[in-house]
């Protein structure tokens, strides 16, 4: 078995319209490949990396050199270990959601800390609530 972490919207929908529900262990006995069989989702462990989409996604990463990376509206991420990555965007909407900024950033365990929850804002990492 893997521990893996899947990213949903926030009435807990994965993009093919499955619904999840909080706190529950989902199984499949067959062969996972993205976007053909079964659930898809983003390995955790050493070196192993989160990505979450949707409007409201969260990544978080345990492994050492890993990266989390939100692509949601109001995406969030963290990472435990010192060296790892953090990737998430700003959305700003007109008529419709677009991209504002992206950005990248490592955490060095001052201005970008272990175990801290960040978004973008403002072209910048700022410290969130989970």
């Amino acid at each position: 078995m893997m521990l893996t972490f899947k990213g949903a919207d926030k009435e807990m929908k994965c993009r093919g319209g499955f619904q999840y529900e909080l706190d529950k262990v989902y199984m499949d006995d067959g062969a996972i490949r993205c976007g053909n069989k079964g659930f898809h989702s983003a390995a955790q462990g050493n070196r192993g990396h989160a990505a979450a989409q949707g409007d409201s996604g969260h990544a978080e990463v345990h492994g050492e050199n890993s990266i989390a990376a939100a692509f949601g509206i109001d995406g969030r991420v963290m990472a435990e270990k010192i060296g790892s990555w953090l990737t998430a965007y700003e959305w700003v909407y007109t008529n419709q959601w677009d991209i504002k900024d992206g950005k990248c950033v490592r955490v060095d365990g001052e201005k970008i800390k272990p175990n801290v929850w960040y978004k973008l804002e403002n072209g910048e990492f700022v410290e969130v609530e989970e």
